[in-house]
């Protein structure tokens, strides 16, 4: 019995992305998930990337053991199925980890079958005539081309709707929050566009392959990190099933006998609102980066639209800003009364777990940067 051998250097990558994809669909099955109601839809659309994971390890295997040699439409055909694939899984994955709940298995589905009928037609073109196939392959480019654009722009779609989510459930700036998302997917970008000009220049087939194995060891890293750090995304994916409350005024006249009682249980919420709010400045609560503004207002024994509301008409200005001032404030304290502490320290104490929203915030109120503004101290010392 002849037996598939390893021919290339290109096939050997092949043969090593595959195992490695087989161990991280290992790993990613036998690692315990949470088994919170929250995190329900991830591992939902987890299960679904474990399809999709087993899928590119059977198509790995073929192209390590189909024999290319110097058939050099085999291996520009290979190369740019394999990178279909991976464009797929890429953005499904990066989907799943700002907003699993988008991710359904009819889709998964039917994107790979799509992408898996193309490329049979494509490959049963490699036996035909040059012109033949030349048609067949641009006409695969072309689309793979497409296939990207749309994967690009939905990428950025989700991206958007996820910081919007984030921030109206946190109530602060949070994009520095799924940067690491998007350096994932824009890495998992080029390692595509390396794919479509390793197609047609042989030459660059090896930069390719080492930037395909590096590409998926940090796949598993950020499927690690997703898993230990992500319970920021969680929360909101869990909340966004909620229907949101809004607050509005009514149109009639409410009833004599009832404004005076209404009134006084304004007066009352209000007053209580004032004091739990005294206490909880003064307890530095405002420095909890880990809490949702309608968790803030039910420590602080009002509603979330009772809090909005007194904000708006009372304070003058969005809980946001307000709690961003007072975290410039203890900022500058802690300047002047503990030289010490390096800036970067300073700012997490303060609330900031991104060094470049404290600088920007900080700049805006001062009008000097946190390093500008702690030499002015110094020189008046």
């Amino acid at each position: 019995m002849i037996l598939p051998t390893i021919t290339t250097v290109s096939d050997l990558w092949s043969l090593l992305t595959s195992f490695a994809f087989l161990i991280m669909t290992f790993i990613f099955v036998l690692c315990p998930h949470p088994s919170d109601r929250q995190w329900k839809h991830f591992n939902t659309a987890g299960h679904y990337l474990i399809f999709a994971f087993i899928v590119i390890v059977i198509a790995n295997m073929i192209r390590a053991f189909v024999p290319s040699g110097n058939n050099q439409k085999l291996t520009s055909s290979i190369v740019m199925v394999m990178a279909s694939y991976q464009s797929m899984l890429i953005t499904m994955t990066a989907i799943v980890f700002m907003q699993p709940q988008r991710v359904k298995r009819n889709d998964i589905v039917l994107q790979l079958f799509i992408i898996t009928i193309t490329s049979l037609f494509l490959f049963s073109c490699v036996g035909l005539s040059q012109r033949v196939w030349n048609i067949a392959f641009f006409s695969y480019v072309v689309g793979y081309i497409v296939l990207c654009s749309l994967y690009t722009r939905l990428f950025m779609n989700t991206k958007r709707r996820c910081i919007k989510e984030l921030e109206n459930f946190y109530d602060e700036e949070m994009s520095y929050r799924v940067q690491w998302i998007s350096r994932f997917f824009y890495f998992g970008l080029m390692v595509g566009i390396v794919a479509l000009f390793a197609a047609f220049i042989p030459e660059l087939s090896k930069i390719f392959g080492i930037l395909y194995s590096f590409f998926y060891a940090y796949f598993l890293v950020c499927m690690f990190r997703y898993q230990f750090e992500a319970s920021y995304l969680i929360r909101v994916v869990a909340d966004s099933g909620t229907e949101s409350v809004i607050v509005h005024l009514e149109t009639t006249e409410p009833e004599e006998e009832n404004v005076e009682s209404v009134n006084k249980d304004f007066l009352c919420k209000e007053k209580l609102l004032e004091k739990n709010l005294q206490t909880w400045v003064e307890n530095k609560r405002y420095t909890d980066t880990t809490q949702s503004v309608k968790e803030i207002a039910e420590e602080l024994g009002v509603s979330y639209n009772f809090l909005t509301f007194y904000f708006a008409q009372t304070v003058g200005e969005q809980f946001r800003m307000w709690r961003r001032s007072l975290r410039i404030e203890e900022a500058k304290r802690l300047l002047k009364e503990e030289p010490e502490l390096s800036i970067p320290e300073i700012g997490e104490q303060v609330g900031y777990n991104d060094r470049g929203n404290f600088y920007r915030h900080f700049t805006q109120s001062v009008g000097l940067t946190p390093t500008a503004y702690k030499e002015q101290i110094e020189k008046d010392r």
